[in-house]
C-alpha cells in the first residue's frame, strides 16, 4: 500500500472516531424529519420524500391531526449497508400483491399551493411515480392527481392499493353495496342491503357501494373523506378494512381495478380528501358536502365553498311499503360551514335518497 493511501485511510478514521463504532453496533436514525408541507388558513398536508413521499399529517389549523403517525427509522450497520423500517401508519400508494419498497428515496418541492413528488420504481415495480397535491386557500379539499409512467419495453398491468390509518382511535365509515357477487378475489362481506361498514375487528373487503370512504376521528368530533371518481372504482373495485379492537386502530382500504401501463407511456388515476369538522358520522358524500344524519336531523357540512342547492330526500319509513318526500334547501356554504336541518321523522329509514334534477345519492345507515 502506497504511503499516500495509508495517510488518507489514516485521516479518515480520525475524522469519523466513534462514527465507526456506532455502524459497527448498528445505529438507528429517524429519517420522519426530512419533510415537505403545503398548508393552507385551515388545513396542512405533510409529505415524507425521503419515506417513498408517504402523506404522514393531515393537521387542521387548530392542531387536530388526522392521521396516524408514521414512526420511521434507518439502521445503519456498515457505511455501506443500511435498511429502513417503519409501522405502516399514515397514507400511501401502493399495489395489491406486489411486494412494497417503502424505503425509496423521491424528490418533493412545492410551487405556490401545490406539492410535487416524483420516485422512481415506484412500490417495487419498474413504473416512475408522479404525484400532484393541491390545496387551494380556505379550502378543506386536497386533490390529489396520481400518474405512472412505464419506462419498460413491456405493458404493466397492476392494480393501485391506498392504504389509510387515521388517527388513533378512528373508526371506518364505509358504504357497502348489497347483493354482491364477485368471482376470484377473496371472500366479501355480503348485504341483501347496502348498509354503513363501521364494525372495527379484522380482516373485512367490502363491495363499495359508493365511492367515498369516511374515517371518523373518534375522539376529535370530526369527520373526513377519501374520494374517488365513480368510473375509478368500476365493477370490480374492493373497499378493505382492518381493525384491532386492543388499540383502536382501524384502516380504511380502497384496491382500485387493475390499471395497464402501456410499455413507453402514462396512466393515472385522482382522488379527493375532504374534511368536516363538528360531525361525527358520515352517510353521504354531496360532490364536496358531507351529509350527516342522526334520527330527525340531517346536517350538512362544506369542505369548499357550494352554491346553494335544493334537493328532496325521499326515504321510506321502517315497515312502510311506501316512499315519502321531504324539501331541503342548502344555502350558499363556506369551507367548514355546516347547516342542521329538522326532519318530519325520528327513527332510521329503511333507506333514504337525496335527489334533484342531476343528481341522485343515497345516504348509508349502520346495520
Amino acid at each position: 500500500m502506497k504511503w499516500k493511501t495509508k495517510i488518507l485511510l489514516l485521516a479518515l478514521l480520525v475524522l469519523s472516531g466513534s462514527n465507526i463504532y456506532a455502524f459497527q453496533r448498528g445505529e438507528v436514525r429517524d429519517i420522519s424529519g426530512k419533510r415537505l408541507q403545503v398548508s393552507n388558513n385551515l388545513l396542512s398536508v405533510t409529505v415524507l420524500p425521503e419515506y417513498s413521499g408517504r402523506i404522514a399529517s393531515l393537521r387542521l389549523a387548530n392542531g387536530i391531526e388526522l392521521l396516524a403517525s408514521p414512526q420511521i427509522s434507518e439502521t445503519v450497520e456498515t457505511p455501506l449497508f443500511s435498511y429502513k423500517s417503519d409501522n405502516g401508519y399514515g397514507l400511501v400508494e401502493r399495489f395489491w400483491k406486489v411486494k412494497s419498497r417503502g424505503d425509496v428515496p423521491g424528490h418533493g418541492y412545492i410551487d405556490g399551493n401545490k406539492l410535487y413528488f416524483t420516485l422512481n420504481r415506484c412500490g417495487g415495480t419498474e413504473l416512475e411515480l408522479e404525484r400532484v397535491i393541491v390545496l387551494p386557500a380556505n379550502s378543506l379539499e386536497i386533490v390529489v392527481n396520481v400518474s405512472y409512467s412505464n419506462p419498460g419495453g413491456k405493458n404493466l398491468s397492476l392494480r393501485p392499493w391506498l392504504n389509510i390509518i387515521g388517527a388513533i382511535p378512528s373508526r371506518a365509515l364505509i358504504p357497502v353495496q348489497g347483493t354482491a357477487e364477485r368471482q376470484g378475489f377473496p371472500a366479501l362481506r355480503k348485504s341483501v342491503v347496502p348498509y354503513l361498514f363501521s364494525d372495527g375487528g379484522g380482516n373485512n373487503f367490502l363491495p363499495p357501494g359508493d365511492s367515498w370512504i369516511g374515517i371518523e376521528a373518534m375522539d376529535k368530533m370530526t369527520v373526513w373523506a377519501f374520494c374517488l371518481p365513480e368510473e375509478g372504482l368500476g365493477n370490480s373495485g374492493i373497499f378493505y378494512s382492518f381493525g384491532n379492537r386492543n388499540n383502536g386502530m382501524q384502516t380504511s382500504e380502497v384496491i382500485l381495478p387493475e390499471m395497464v401501463v402501456p410499455a413507453g407511456k402514462k396512466s393515472g388515476f385522482s382522488y379527493r380528501i375532504l374534511v368536516f369538522p363538528g360531525i361525527k358520522q358520515l352517510n353521504a358524500v354531496l360532490g364536496s358536502t358531507g351529509i350527516a344524519f342522526t334520527p330527525g336531523k340531517l346536517t350538512a357540512v362544506a369542505a369548499k365553498e357550494e352554491k346553494a342547492r335544493s334537493f328532496t330526500l325521499v326515504y321510506r319509513p321502517a315497515g312502510e311499503n311506501s316512499d315519502r318526500s321531504f324539501r331541503i334547501d342548502l344555502p350558499e356554504m363556506k369551507s367548514g360551514e355546516m347547516q342542521e336541518v329538522i326532519l318530519p321523522f325520528s327513527s332510521v329509514p329503511e333507506e333514504a335518497f337525496l335527489q334533484s334534477d342531476s343528481v341522485s345519492v343515497r345516504l348509508f345507515f349502520r346495520r
